[in-house]
């Protein structure tokens, strides 16, 4: 009996315990007639405070310039500022720092927009001082995170009954 009583009390916690909400986005970028792309996936974490994704690491990725040539991501970096917040999944957009990320090459990236207006791509080395986009530049987000589906839910809840019910029927052991 002390058994069912810990498993149904190690439920009930497991359930009303908050779920992290952690996930990993894929983040693409082509600047269309400047020449410039960059493909990267970055991890988030829910921050309910800012209503959107905190940037927290890179797991991936590479950008391409005419100025400075084929370079990985390596990390996130503070170019233009410390926080990293993504907008997602609402018409995906950055806070107002925008995304900064380091690559192997020693240049500092930073990828910021606007709610409603185009995205834009920022370096000391950019091929686009300026920061004109044109109309052909691309900017895109994927979530790449595994969601459970709701019958993996029900197969571990009927699992866990099943559980209960098998340590209800057992003897007891002296």
């Amino acid at each position: 009996m002390k058994k069912l009583i810990l498993l149904c009390a190690f439920t009930v916690a497991a359930m009303a315990a908050p779920a992290a909400k952690a996930d990993d986005f894929q983040i693409s970028f082509d600047g269309g007639s400047l020449g410039y792309s960059g493909l990267g996936v970055f991890t988030g974490n829910w921050d309910a405070t800012a209503d959107g994704y905190d940037i927290t690491s890179v797991i991936s990725g590479f950008v391409v310039d005419p100025g400075f040539g084929f370079s990985d991501i390596t990390g996130l970096s503070t170019y233009a500022g410390p926080d990293q917040v993504l907008y997602f999944p609402s018409a995906p957009y950055f806070d107002s720092n925008g995304l900064s990320f380091a690559l192997a090459n020693g240049v500092d990236i930073n990828l910021y927009d606007t709610i409603a207006g185009p995205f834009y791509f920022d370096s000391a080395l950019q091929s686009n001082p300026n920061g004109d986009i044109p109309e052909d530049a691309t900017f895109s987000v994927l979530d790449t995170s595994i969601t459970p589906e709701p019958s993996s839910f029900v197969l571990l809840g009927s699992a866990m009954l099943l559980g209960a019910a098998l340590l209800m029927r057992r003897p007891a052991i002296l």
